[in-house]
């Protein structure tokens, strides 16, 4: 991952990238240890807990699915942490954040990976829910007049329930595989900003990249 990383920093010769990252994709924060990289990225934020998602939509006057607070708004649907509406959300939050950078590019990623959970009293073990997916929202600056919004569901194959439990019985292995899951969200993402082929990782039939419609 570190070379890939480190291939696409000397590779890009645009203006800065912004991120803001939540549940996939961590792994790209790496690229800020090599040298150079803060020619390429303007900021990375990690908004990974769930109280630090809600206070984000609290800023912006919008409450998700999991907040326990009554919505500033009767009119403001719900929405979902991992979605198309909360990469968007979290992109646009960053960018007024930084105002004057109208110039840059801005990526969002929203995540599910597989994830583990154990009880502290019962001991016992559970299992995220749901599919492994993300959703990547990318602003491109095209000039001072047009700008876009691309959008882009990834898909990447869950095991079940038995095979996590199986996994479970080897130190390591879940770790092992959580971390496989987010160098592959972090790689796709590399390869959906650049469009460059070099960047392509490579792409399995449990694994898919859906490019949804784009908005301006």
């Amino acid at each position: 991952m570190q070379n890939v990383l480190k291939n696409f920093i000397e590779s890009w010769d645009k203006s800065k990238i912004n991120m803001v990252i939540t549940g996939g994709g961590i792994s790209l924060v790496d690229s800020l240890k090599i040298p150079g990289s803060s020619k390429v990225f303007g900021e990375i934020f990690i908004p990974y807990s769930e109280e630090s998602q809600i206070s984000i939509l609290k800023d912006l006057g919008i409450e998700n699915d999991n907040s326990k607070a009554e919505r500033k708004s009767a009119s403001v649907n719900s929405i979902k942490s991992v979605s198309k509406e909360m990469s968007k959300i979290l992109l646009e939050w960053q960018r007024n954040r930084l105002f004057s950078s109208e110039n840059d590019f801005f990526v969002s990623v929203t995540a599910s990976l597989s994830t583990i959970r154990k009880d502290k009293n019962t001991k016992e073990i559970s299992f995220r829910k749901g599919c492994n997916e993300a959703y990547v929202c990318i602003y491109i600056p095209l000039n001072k007049d047009f700008q876009k919004h691309c959008f882009y569901h990834i898909k990447i194959n869950k095991i079940n329930e038995e095979g996590m439990r199986g996994l479970c019985s080897t130190p390591g292995m879940i770790e092992s595989l959580r971390s496989i899951e987010d160098e592959t969200i972090a790689k796709i993402v590399l390869y959906l900003i650049s469009g460059k082929e070099e960047f392509k990782p490579c792409w399995f039939e449990e694994i898919s990249v859906i490019k949804l419609t784009d908005s301006i």
